[in-house]
C-alpha cells in the first residue's frame, strides 16, 4: 500500500495521493496565485508577497512545491499586464523583475513558450519604451549588424532571421469564363452551345518578399534580408499602422512595407508600433536652429488647424446671422462667446508665428545639450528573444 505523496498517510492500493489531498492543493494554488497577482497589481515587494504565500500554505499545510507553477502562472500574469498597460520605470522594473526571480521562474526558463509566460521579454521592452520617452538612450549591448550613420545611436536590434518583410501589391491574373448552354447528349456527354470570353482580375494582399533581421535607431530602421536589405530614415515616415504581430510603415514613396516578427507566439506588434512612433515624434537635441525651425513648422500647422476652425465657425455663425434676419431670431450670447473666442484664437496663431520667425535672425548659442545614456542592467538577460532564429 503507497503513501499520499502530499500527507504522507496510507493512499491505498494503486493511489499515489488522497483526493481530497489534492483537491486541498489546487484549492490552496488558486488561492496564492490570486493572492500574488492582486499584490503585485497593488505595488507590494517580491518580501511581502513571499511572506504572504508562505503564511497561506502554512494555514493550509500544502507544501510549496504544490503550488509553483500556479503561483508563477499568477505572477507571470501580473508582470505582463503591468508591462502592456504602460511603459515601466526603472525603479517598477526592478521590482518586478525581484519578484520573477524570486519566485524563481527561470527554473521555468526552457518552457517559456510553450507556457506563455512572457513577463521578462515583456518588461525589457516595456522599459525601452520609457526609457525613449523619458529622452534616454536604453542600454544596448548587441553586435550592431548594420553601417550606422553619423549621430545614429541603436535602440533595439531582432535576430537575424526574426523578421518576415512584406508589401502591400496589386496582382494582376488571366482568367476565361464560358458562356452559353451545355446540353447533355447521353452517356454523360455534354454537348456545348456558346463560347468562352478572356477577362483580367486583380488582387491586392501582403506578399511576402524577404526573411531578415531590423535595427531600429534614433533616426532610422534598418532591414538586412537575405535578398533586400535597406534603410528608413524615420523622419520620412508619414504613418505607422499597428498590427498584433507586427507593424507597417508607410512612407511618401512606394509600397506600404510591413514587417511581422517571429517571437515565439509572443504577440511585440504593441512594442514595435509605440517603439517607432516614440523615435518618430522625439525631439531631436541637434542644435537651437533645428529647434526654433521645428517651433516654426508646429506653429504653420497650428496656423492652418486654427483657420480651419475659424472658416467652419463663421459659416456658422453666417447662418445664425441668416435666420436672425429672415426669420427674426434671436442669436444667444453662448453662440456669441463661443465665435469671439475662435475669432481671437485665430487671431493669436500669426502673432506667434511670427515671434518664432523672429528668431530666426538672431545669433544663437551654441547648444551642448547631450541625451543622456542609461548602462543598467538588472538581474538575469530581460530581452530572451531579441537574438536567434
Amino acid at each position: 500500500m503507497s503513501l499520499c505523496e502530499y500527507c504522507g498517510e496510507k493512499a491505498g492500493w494503486l493511489q499515489s495521493s488522497h483526493p481530497a489531498c489534492v483537491a486541498k492543493a489546487n484549492t490552496t494554488g488558486q488561492a496564492v496565485k490570486e493572492l500574488a497577482f492582486s499584490g503585485i497589481l497593488a505595488g507590494k515587494s517580491y518580501e511581502d508577497l513571499s511572506t504572504e504565500a508562505q503564511q497561506a500554505l502554512a494555514e493550509n499545510k500544502v507544501l510549496f512545491k504544490y503550488v509553483h507553477e500556479t503561483l508563477l502562472q499568477g505572477v507571470n500574469d501580473a508582470a505582463s499586464q503591468i508591462a502592456l498597460q504602460s511603459p515601466i520605470s526603472e525603479e517598477e522594473l526592478n521590482r518586478l523583475v525581484a519578484i520573477l526571480q524570486g519566485f524563481d521562474i527561470t527554473a521555468y526558463s526552457g518552457e517559456y513558450s510553450t507556457r506563455r509566460w512572457f513577463a521578462f521579454p515583456q518588461l525589457g521592452m516595456s522599459n525601452i519604451l520609457w526609457q525613449v520617452l523619458h529622452h534616454n538612450t536604453p542600454f544596448f549591448d548587441d553586435e550592431v549588424r548594420f553601417n550606422l550613420q553619423s549621430g545614429e545611436t541603436p535602440i533595439f536590434q531582432t535576430g537575424e532571421t526574426n523578421v518576415m518583410y512584406s508589401e502591400q501589391r496589386t496582382v494582376s491574373g488571366h482568367t476565361r469564363s464560358f458562356g452559353g448552354l451545355s446540353i447533355p447528349v447521353g452517356c454523360g456527354i455534354y454537348y456545348h452551345i456558346g463560347g468562352s470570353q478572356g477577362h483580367q482580375e486583380r488582387t491586392s494582399g501582403l506578399q511576402e518578399v524577404d526573411i531578415g533581421g531590423i535595427l531600429i535607431t534614433s533616426l532610422s530602421l534598418y532591414f538586412g534580408g537575405q535578398k533586400t536589405p535597406f534603410r528608413i530614415p524615420l523622419d520620412r515616415v508619414l504613418r505607422y499602422q499597428p498590427f498584433v504581430d507586427g507593424v507597417g510603415v508607410c512612407e511618401s514613396h512606394g509600397a506600404p512595407k510591413v514587417f511581422t516578427f517571429d517571437y515565439r507566439s509572443m504577440d511585440t506588434g504593441w512594442f514595435f508600433y509605440n517603439l517607432l512612433l516614440a523615435l518618430t515624434n522625439k525631439p531631436q537635441t541637434n542644435g537651437p536652429e533645428q529647434t526654433i525651425t521645428r517651433k516654426a513648422k508646429q506653429s504653420v500647422v497650428n496656423l492652418q488647424n486654427a483657420f480651419d476652425t475659424f472658416q467652419a465657425a463663421n459659416d456658422a455663425f453666417t447662418n445664425l446671422l441668416k435666420n436672425a434676419v429672415v426669420k427674426n431670431t434671436t442669436i444667444n450670447t453662448e453662440d456669441l462667446a463661443a465665435y469671439t473666442a475662435t475669432v481671437e484664437s485665430f487671431l493669436q496663431s500669426p502673432k506667434h508665428l511670427k515671434n518664432i520667425l523672429s528668431l530666426c535672425q538672431k545669433p544663437q548659442g551654441r547648444d551642448t545639450a547631450r541625451p543622456s545614456r542609461v548602462q543598467k542592467q538588472v538581474g538575469q538577460p530581460l530581452y530572451l528573444w531579441t537574438t536567434g532564429g
